[in-house]
């Protein structure tokens, strides 16, 4: 069997697991958290470094949002089963590169990730992002390209896997789907709200010398918001769910 075979059946071995992926990267800054401390000089620094790592997790998720608005039914979903896929989306953010959602996650880990900034830390999580999400990216092209063959043949050829090529930009043809996204990206959003809350939290929780615990109200209350959004969610979740599938 060949590598690329390999590496697809493993994918699709992630694919079921991908949602659960954010853990095995929290768990590496986790560890290096109790053990090694960042100082910042001042509070101001924290602050604006905290804003700048919370831009990079953000700009994530714009990718993600942006995708999954501009996507048609049944495509760029969370099922686990296995591929989905009933047309090929190749405008909008897709027709500059082909896993904008893939993309999106990057920088969310990696907004994260960079709360704890040491090297060994974004490195390897890097590293492992790029060993998970490898797999998972050969395996979607498989069943793409079994499901649309020559068509997709050509969108890949012309388009790049992660990098965006602008040049190639392709108007969004149908009509921005904001219920789409609140059923499929609350989650996400507040993914990224619980990261940065957790970390901040135990970051002065493992502050050397006294153990103290910090609330930052500010975070707290960006996450109540989050919160509120998932819990209006998922109240809706039926009636989001048979929006979800419409074209």
């Amino acid at each position: 069997m060949l590598l690329r075979e390999r590496l697809a059946k493993l994918g699709a071995l992630f694919f079921k697991y991908r949602s659960y992926s954010a853990v095995l990267f929290a768990l590496v800054v986790l560890v290096f958290l109790a053990s090694k401390r960042f100082h910042y000089r001042n509070r101001l620094d924290t602050d604006i470094y905290e804003f700048f790592c919370l831009g990079v997790s953000l700009l994530g998720l714009a990718f993600r949002v942006v995708a999954v608005g501009y996507s048609r039914g049944r495509t760029s979903g969370r099922n686990k089963r296995g591929q989905c896929a009933d047309s090929l989306n190749t405008d909008g953010l897709y027709s500059v590169m082909r896993n904008p959602l893939y993309v999106g996650n990057f920088f969310i880990v990696l907004g994260i990730t960079l709360l704890f900034p040491r090297l060994e830390v974004i490195g390897l999580n890097v590293l492992l992002f790029v060993l998970f999400y490898v797999p998972i990216i050969l395996r979607e092209e498989e069943f793409l390209l079994g499901k649309f063959g020559q068509e997709y043949a050509e969108y890949r050829r012309r388009t790049w896997a992660v990098i965006p090529n602008f040049r190639l930009w392709k108007k969004p043809q149908l009509k921005f789907n904001f219920l789409r996204v609140l059923y499929r990206e609350n989650g996400t959003f507040m993914g990224i709200i619980l990261g940065f809350v957790s970390i901040e939290t135990l970051s002065d929780a493992f502050a050397p010398k006294k153990f103290r615990l910090h609330i930052d109200w500010g975070w707290i209350a960006v996450l109540a918001v989050g919160f509120a959004l998932w819990i209006a969610s998922r109240l809706m979740k039926k009636r989001l769910k048979a929006l979800d599938t419409a074209p």
